[in-house]
């Protein structure tokens, strides 16, 4: 079953009158808490889904064999390169400071896979592996349309935020620090997307003795600098963000404990399903793990100037992925470009910054973009979330005319909860019960 059709008695139900007057009274506290974190230009989705709770926990168990997979080469590269020939590899400057010990690690890895629910099932389409990846903040926008309602959907469900601020607290107690700074960048204030403001919440009720501080790289305070070895700094900020590697510099010197610096720049990269599909790699692996890769993961390979022609002639079959980039920029479907097109494309970067990947056709799903509005067949992507190998619910973004989805352009953004068949049918229940119980036009 597609997530689709596994969504479709849900989806119905959303539209049935009860429902949708209940949620049409409790979406406006919805965005209007959006909009006060700043996230006014973030498109929300006017109700949850659901995903079966068997397919959320094979995904998750998928996430983390990817993520120890990529974990086993990545040492084998530490045991038989240099660290200059790495930051060439994964096409890294100089300026990108790298905790190698940590990149050899599976410890304090904060990740969002991103997965197409196709007709063949499930397939993992990148790894987003980085402490200032989002999207995590639509469990909270959720959380607050349960709580205007009364629905219980979310109790005893994870939440991604919760599971961060759980990790940065046993951080804290192993480092014996005394306070966290969630460190963003300047050029990001006012941007009109979440920030960190939910996190700091999360991470102060998760160790309410330490100070937590949020603020951006030009206000980081001289005092903490001084006192890096009692600072643990969460960095909310990429290295494409960073204009000044000086501040990064005198961070990293102070002796703070800093999650992540940009050894998660290697493993976000997008050559890593070519990798694991390269005999190269795979012979580093167990017979499990290349079973899950080839369950999961597209097949995929990277550039060179000797595939580059017979690619853009497969282009049908192909999307083609700048192996460094993100928010959706830089990702071309060959099916929807000529030959002349992505050979422009390509121009200025060369073979070797891009990736190919077998284009799976997914599976839309037919939702309402407002409460009232007519439903329409959408391009969905999902994303589960891994914090220190802890899996919560899977992020949806859906574009009725993209099939690129990203929540910069004009994609909306949506929570999937993961429950049982029975699960499923008790929060249809309690919300039908709570529509009956609203007169129309009124409030309960």
């Amino acid at each position: 079953m597609t997530f689709s059709e596994d969504n479709h008695p849900w989806l119905a139900a959303m539209q049935e009158p009860g429902p949708r007057q209940v949620l049409l009274e409790a979406n406006p506290h919805m965005r209007g808490f959006a909009d006060a974190l700043g996230a006014h230009r973030f498109r929300l989705l006017p109700h949850p889904f659901t995903i079966a709770a068997d397919d959320h926990a094979r995904l998750a168990d998928a996430a983390r064999v990817l993520v120890r997979a990529q974990t086993t080469i990545l040492r084998h590269l530490l045991a038989t390169l240099t660290r200059e020939n790495l930051h060439a590899m994964f096409g890294l400057p100089a300026s990108a400071v790298i905790d190698w010990a940590e990149l050899a690690a599976e410890e304090r890895i904060i990740a969002r896979l991103d997965v197409l629910p196709t007709t063949e099932g499930y397939r993992f389409c990148e790894m987003n592996i980085d402490s200032s990846i989002s999207g995590f903040e639509i469990h909270d926008c959720v959380d607050v349309l349960c709580a205007r309602l009364g629905w219980s959907l979310l109790e005893g469900t994870a939440s991604p935020q919760r599971d961060i601020a759980a990790l940065i607290g046993r951080i804290a107690r192993d480092r014996a620090s005394e306070r966290v700074v969630i460190c963003d960048w300047d050029s990001r204030v006012g941007i009109g997307y979440f920030g960190f403001d939910l996190l700091r919440g999360h991470i102060v009720d998760a160790v309410p003795e330490l100070d937590v501080q949020l603020v951006h790289h030009g206000d980081y305070r001289a005092e903490w600098l001084r006192e890096g070895d009692r600072t643990l700094v969460y960095r909310g900020f990429m290295h494409a963000d960073v204009d000044d590697p000086a501040f990064v510099e005198r961070l990293v010197g102070s002796g703070a404990t800093v999650v992540n610096l940009f050894d998660s720049e290697i493993r976000t990269h997008k050559a890593w399903f070519a990798m694991f599909w390269d005999e190269r790699y795979r012979r580093l692996l167990d017979p499990a793990t290349l079973e899950t890769i080839g369950t999961f993961v597209p097949r995929t390979v990277r550039m060179t100037p000797g595939n580059q022609a017979d690619l853009i002639a497969r282009r049908e079959e192909l999307v083609f992925k700048l192996a460094r980039s993100s928010g959706g920029r830089n990702v071309v479907v060959g099916r929807e470009h000529t030959a002349a097109e992505i050979t422009a494309r390509l121009r200025g970067t060369g073979p070797l910054d891009w990736v190919a990947q077998r284009f799976v056709e997914t599976s839309k799903v037919v939702l309402a973009r407002d409460i009232g509005s007519e439903p329409r067949p959408h391009h969905v992507v999902l994303g589960i979330y891994l914090v220190d190998g802890a899996a919560s619910g899977l992020l949806l973004r859906a574009s009725e005319t993209s099939t690129v989805v990203n929540v910069s352009g004009t994609a909306a953004a949506g929570w999937v909860v993961p429950a049982t068949a029975a699960a499923r049918q008790r929060h249809l229940d309690e919300l039908r019960a709570l529509g009956a119980a609203t007169p129309v036009g009124g409030r309960r």
